[in-house]
Order: C-alpha cells, then sequence, then structure tokens
C-alpha cells in the first residue's frame, strides 16, 4: 500500500535471521549510493504476519 504521493515502494522481506545483518548491511549500501536522492525508511524483525495467509472460521 502506497502511503503518500511521494511514496514510490512500499514492501516487506521475510529474511531468515542468519542473513539478517547482511539485509542491513544491503539497505545501508543503497541508502549510501541513493540517499541524496531517496530516502529508505525499514523497519525489523517484525513477526511475519504479511508473509501468513490464515482463516479463523467461527461455528
Amino acid at each position: 500500500k502506497i502511503f503518500s504521493p511521494l511514496m514510490i515502494f512500499n514492501t516487506a522481506f521475510l529474511v531468515d535471521r542468519a542473513r539478517e545483518e547482511e539485509f542491513d548491511r544491503v539497505v545501508n549500501e543503497l541508502d549510501q549510493k541513493y540517499g541524496k536522492d531517496i530516502k529508505l525508511l525499514y523497519t525489523g524483525p517484525l513477526a511475519p504476519y504479511s508473509f501468513v495467509d490464515f482463516r479463523i472460521a467461527l461455528e
């Protein structure tokens, strides 16, 4: 979901805990390379709710 007319990208990544530091490093490298033109924001780790499709049926 795009929350602002200035937002160009909104996504979620499911990152293995063993690769979390690598993911952080890559995001920081992208920020260093493109930080003057775009603003990168990310949070985590978060529970993987957006990767789980589950329904509760009331009976």
